[in-house]
């Protein structure tokens, strides 16, 4: 147990960071590919590892996940390229909230709700989530300290929401989703560490949002789906970068001072405390 949880935490970090150092083709803005291929490829290093001998075909929801990873970090990596329009990108990922909606709900006799309900419910989640985030991605152009540090912090958040999502696992939800949640935050912590200065783009930001709402989202729901009740308020954990940008903006607005990280760190612990309590203790 104690060597899988540190394979979990170690290979993804190493990989992810190796990745980002690897010569960038030309027709991607700095990190654009590097990132999203990234985590996407140390997630999966971490998860075939966990899973070794599962068979190709998913046989549970989860199963699909990595195959999601892999299309929503090529997905992530090619809609952010100079070529690539505002069309392009929406239609990208509608087409991946869709596949994501419609895997990753069981085909349960006594599903509640209704899995046409759930399956609409996850599309919404997942486009309005990636919107959202892409947005939250491009005001890192224009960020009080600079667009590098305004992204690692948000690299961060999105690390934090998988820890989160690992106590969640720990602490009753299964410990197949805590480690499949420990690789996604080590994965996004080897991008944040290797990410280095662009200019003033928020490329390399913006390709990893497709998959971190794709995998912290389906690990969210699959684990809230399976115990004796349903406890969806696990799906908010993955807004916490989200949570944190909002409330860490409004924090430094309301006292008049700097210091970004303070007041986003502040905001993330509170909102995963509160909706851990309420998921665990409720």
């Amino acid at each position: 147990m104690e060597f899988e949880f540190a394979v979990c935490l170690a290979v993804p970090a190493m990989v992810a960071w190796a990745i980002t150092q690897l010569r960038r083709p030309k027709w991607f803005r700095w990190g654009a590919g590097a990132t999203g291929l990234a985590v996407a490829i140390a997630w999966l290093s971490g998860y075939w590892v966990l899973v070794s001998g599962q068979e190709w075909w998913p046989e549970r929801t989860w199963h699909w996940l990595p195959y999601l990873s892999l299309l929503a970090g090529v997905m992530g990596a090619v809609s952010v390229g100079e070529k690539w329009s505002t069309t392009v990108r929406s239609v990208l990922a509608t087409i991946l909230a869709l596949l994501f909606g419609y895997t990753m709900v069981p085909n349960w006799q006594d599903l509640w709700p209704s899995r046409g309900i759930l399956i609409g419910s996850l599309i919404v989640y997942a486009v309005v989530s990636i919107g959202l985030l892409m947005r939250s991605a491009n005001e890192t152009a224009n960020a009080v300290d600079n667009e590098v540090k305004a992204a690692k912090r948000r690299l961060l958040w999105m690390a934090a929401a998988f820890l989160a999502l690992t106590v969640a696992g720990l602490a009753g939800y299964g410990i197949t989703y805590a480690k499949l949640a420990l690789i996604g935050g080590s994965a996004m912590c080897g991008v944040a560490f290797a990410m280095k200065p662009c200019g003033r783009s928020p490329a390399g930001l913006q390709a990893v949002v497709a998959w971190y709402v794709v995998v912290a989202g389906g690990i969210a729901f699959t684990a809230a789906i399976y115990p004796p009740r349903p406890r969806f308020e696990l799906m908010l954990l993955p807004l916490t970068p989200l949570i944190a940008t909002w409330l860490g903006a409004l924090g430094r607005r309301l006292t008049g001072k700097s210091g970004p990280l303070l007041y986003e760190a502040i905001a993330a612990i509170v909102w995963i405390v509160a909706v851990l309590s309420i998921a665990i203790l409720a």
